[in-house]
């Protein structure tokens, strides 16, 4: 028996994240972070990323291939496209921001198998 079966469609995809401090100093020592004379030194070269909400930051798939099965044999191809969004991207010089869009990211895959 052979099939040959097209296939499409649309995946939504949402990341939610939040980090506590970071430190980015990779030679600091425990010990070191108390200092009476600075309480504040173990924050030193520290940091804390920025909220990324999970409805702001929805990115999309559209994809659609086919696929071929012939007896036993199994063969496949999938073109898919992907949007990243936007991120926010501050002026060095003048401090305003911007919205900037990622490029989007197109993608050809192709499958060959044995299924029983």
């Amino acid at each position: 028996m052979v099939t040959l079966t097209p296939y499409g469609g649309l995946d939504l995809t949402g990341v939610a994240a939040s980090t506590d401090t970071l430190d980015f100093d990779q030679a600091r020592q425990r010990n070191t972070t108390t200092n009476p004379a600075n309480p504040y030194a173990g924050l030193d070269n520290t940091g804390v990323y920025q909220e990324v909400k999970l409805m702001e930051n929805i990115n999309s798939r559209l994809y659609g291939g086919v696929r071929f099965i012939g007896g036993a044999l199994q063969l496949g191809a999938e073109v898919s496209l992907s949007n990243q969004g936007f991120i926010e991207v501050a002026n060095t010089q003048t401090g305003a921001t911007r919205s900037r869009a990622l490029p989007a990211v197109l993608g050809f895959s192709t499958t060959l198998g044995l299924d029983f």
